[in-house]
């Protein structure tokens, strides 16, 4: 996939440090329930603007209509009367707040999305960005960064499950697998000297 050769190409060369990495889970449920409630709020506010874009044409309409028996002074006193305290360019106005909340809403579940690859890296790398990779045949079983990695990515699941839609959900771990193998391969880049034992462990 084009992300995670992206990814390694950025993030593969040096280890993160613990500051680089959000590893508070309940962060992530904030960030989830946020980008659900403005999700949720940017929605309404569209239907919203929808019904008053609606409303407004009816208005015309009607308005219109009456011109051909008002004279046009009498015209514009009522348009006047009608909107008078409430701005000519409301619904322009209500737009761009949806469109805000609406790419705000978008950035945060993109943010997630990188930061859950952002912990495979975190701690893949220092398992894996050794000179000498080379282990005896009883040692072949998982590092320890590995075993780390998967109770995260468990743990995260099930906080994020409960607060995103299983289509978001599904976007923050589809092709983690694909990324993880990324990671793995461009780690051979630091290695000098593998064992056979080393390429089974890895």
């Amino acid at each position: 996939m084009e992300e995670s050769q992206l990814l390694v190409s950025n993030l593969g060369r040096e280890s993160l440090r613990k500051s680089n990495v959000l590893l508070d889970h309940n962060s992530f449920k904030l960030l989830g329930i946020l980008q659900e409630s403005l999700d949720w709020f940017s929605g309404h506010l569209k239907h919203l603007v929808m019904e008053l874009g609606r409303s407004g044409a009816g208005v015309l309409a009607t308005d219109g209509a009456k011109m051909s028996t008002m004279s046009s002074q009498y015209y514009e006193e009522s348009v006047t009367e009608q909107t008078e305290g409430v701005p000519l360019d409301l619904t322009e106005q209500l737009s761009k707040v949806q469109f805000d909340f609406q790419a705000l809403s978008e950035t945060t579940v993109v943010m997630l999305h990188l930061e859950v690859r952002t912990h495979c890296f975190y701690y893949l790398q220092p398992a894996l960005h050794k000179v000498h990779y080379v282990f005896d045949p009883g040692n072949v079983g998982e590092d320890q960064q590995v075993k780390q990695l998967a109770s995260d990515l468990r743990s995260i699941e099930m906080v994020m499950s409960a607060v995103l839609t299983p289509e978001k959900l599904r976007y923050l771990f589809d092709g983690l697998g694909h990324l993880v193998a990324s990671i793995f391969i461009g780690s051979t880049f630091f290695m000098r000297k593998i064992s056979t034992h080393g390429i089974k462990k890895m």
